[in-house]
């Protein structure tokens, strides 16, 4: 795995950890301030205030497992 590839996963990696965690701080520092998340079903939420309150919904609804 090059360093392009290590980075990748590390960044998966903290990610599937935030949901697993249920953390919406670690999930939302990975996001640019223009990011928009596009959860199945539901609404986009663009730019981090968004971000951040569609995954404080998730979190207070779901628990989830991920594995990366």
């Amino acid at each position: 795995m090059n360093a392009e590839e290590q980075a990748a996963a590390g960044v998966l990696k903290k990610y599937g950890d935030a949901f697993n965690r249920s953390d919406t701080d670690a999930a939302t520092e990975l996001y640019a301030s223009d990011a928009v998340f596009m959860p199945q079903h539901s609404p986009s939420s663009v730019g981090t205030a968004a971000v951040r309150k569609a995954y404080d919904a998730l979190f207070n609804n779901i628990m989830l497992q991920v594995k990366i």
